[in-house]
């Protein structure tokens, strides 16, 4: 089982002076709601400059097939059991570098 790349999801809310008020889900590299992703949030929607941020809400870190699909939430004993193969082969490999040495 390869990691996939889990990336930080927002909802930034964004209201025209009109009264039109829309949200756009973004993706960014870290937990912070930076003006980049502020402005492609703007672009995304195709509001004005003149419109402003009502809200802006981290989803949480999470690859895109979990953003998609929805997060299984496994118990620790099944979370565990995923890992016996990660752990195996690493104190194999600690083993025979030791022999090795």
């Amino acid at each position: 089982m390869l990691l996939k790349k889990r990336y930080h999801y927002f909802s930034i809310c964004l209201s025209e002076e009109t009264g039109k008020i829309r949200s756009a889900i973004m993706v960014g590299q870290s937990r912070c709601v930076t003006a980049p992703l502020i402005k492609r949030a703007y672009e995304h929607l195709s509001f004005p400059e003149t419109a402003v941020v009502v809200n802006a809400c981290w989803l949480g870190k999470m690859t895109q097939e979990e953003y998609q699909n929805g997060i299984v939430i496994r118990s620790r004993a099944e979370a565990a059991k995923a890992y016996i193969p990660w752990v195996c082969c690493l104190t194999l490999a600690a083993s025979l570098a030791y022999q090795f040495l």
